[in-house]
């Protein structure tokens, strides 16, 4: 718990909304925007060392601000999701 508070302090420093999106703790680490381009859901694996947690999390953080970040009037278009 207290990795995952100092990864959500260092990737909210960083310019990822908490208010369009959120992290998690998962298995395998991912980004989506389920609810569109103002739900950007990332999420970071758990790991026992600081290193393991906030790398994956920045790794997500880079595919979470592309979303957030894109035109809000071409979010119903193709162009408008990541390249995976």
């Amino acid at each position: 718990p207290k990795l995952r508070d100092v990864t959500e302090t260092v990737v909210k420093q960083v310019g990822f909304d908490f208010e369009r999106g959120r992290l998690d703790l998962c298995g395998n680490a991912f980004c989506a925007r389920p609810g569109g381009m103002n739900d950007i859901r990332m999420t970071t694996r758990p790991s026992g060392h600081f290193k393991g947690v906030v790398s994956s999390s920045l790794h997500e953080m880079g595919h979470a601000l592309y979303e957030q970040n894109q035109r809000q009037d071409w979010g119903h278009l193709p162009i408008a999701t990541g390249v995976s």
